[in-house]
């Protein structure tokens, strides 16, 4: 039998992201994270929008579920 996954994206991790990845992990999933740091210089903010789509197109698709905190620029 195989571990179900999750991918849990966030951009900074904060307490209750902790939290979240370990009460996942006690639940038997294995947890692939990804972390999307807010950068406001443009080509640091291309670079991780680039990164943030081909590492988590394929972390989707290995998950049976995707967790997103607060993903997104202000």
């Amino acid at each position: 039998m195989s571990t179900k996954k999750v991918t849990l994206v966030y951009s900074l991790k904060n307490t209750f992201v902790q939290r979240d990845i370990a009460l996942l992990e006690k639940m038997g999933y294995q947890v692939l994270t990804l972390q999307a740091p807010p950068v406001k210089h443009f080509f640091g903010f291309l670079w991780n929008r680039l990164r943030e789509f081909f590492l988590g197109f394929f972390m989707v698709l290995q998950s049976q579920a995707v967790f997103s905190w607060f993903n997104d620029y202000h």
